[in-house]
């Protein structure tokens, strides 16, 4: 089965049912799972956009185009999400991210028009982050290849012999510690790195002055005076 989620924008509500916006991915994905014989449905996931249920295994898919991620990341709303996906009963997390890395909207291509910019190394590493905290990356290039994923995610551990893996590592010490700091705004996961690596512990991080943190590589006078009032509860 493969559960889409209803808050999705390509969702129609008929009635008290939500079914896929004609011409949507999520009709084509509707009409794949018909194929495929997978039963389909659209309902409110308490987290994920996708829920694949297969046998054993319980699988969670949020979907992203390259805009929407860095969008996400800018505004905080990335960690939110994924905490909450990783702290949920599934089996596997998924990050479905759809579309070029380069393109001018995703905004990691340096073009000389004065825009902000991705450092395509940060995204890189944000990326290795992600999947270093248990959530797998799958990259499609389109809505098409986006649906031809979701049904092949589901046929890999829909298949009898592979539903022993289970692999799921719950995240150290230090991976909390990390997440926690690369969720502040303006800190980022590079800075966390960085803070964890000069401090040892986010509790000398959080006892630390505003000059004693601006002698980490990376934390100028207005972000460590940032981290002092978010620690302080003053924003």
């Amino acid at each position: 089965m493969i559960i889409a989620d209803r808050r999705e924008p390509e969702t129609t509500k008929q009635g008290r049912l939500y079914v896929p916006t004609n011409g949507s991915m999520l009709t084509w994905l509707h009409w794949r799972c018909d194929q495929d014989g997978v039963e389909f449905l659209v309902d409110e996931n308490e987290q994920g956009d996708y829920i694949l249920a297969t046998g054993e295994n319980t699988v969670a898919v949020e979907r992203k185009t390259v805009r929407d991620f860095l969008n996400s990341v800018s505004d905080g709303r990335l960690h939110v999400q994924v905490n909450k996906l990783l702290a949920a009963d599934y089996d596997h997390v998924f990050l479905l991210l759809e579309g070029d890395y380069w393109n001018d909207e995703g905004r990691l291509r340096y073009n000389g028009n004065g825009y902000t910019q991705w450092r395509f190394r940060a995204f890189l590493n944000l990326l290795t982050y992600l999947q270093m905290s248990g959530v797998r990356l799958v990259h499609t290039a389109s809505q098409a290849d986006s649906v031809e994923a979701l049904m092949a995610l589901h046929s890999y551990f829909g298949n009898q012999h592979r539903q022993e893996v289970r692999d799921r590592v719950p995240l150290s010490h230090l991976r909390e510690d990390l997440g926690m700091l690369a969720a502040i705004k303006g800190v980022g996961v590079e800075r966390a790195q960085a803070l964890l690596e000069h401090f040892g512990s986010v509790e000398r991080v959080v006892n630390a002055t505003v000059k004693e943190l601006t002698e980490v590589s990376g934390v100028g006078q207005k972000t460590a005076e940032h981290i002092r009032q978010i620690i302080e509860g003053r924003r």
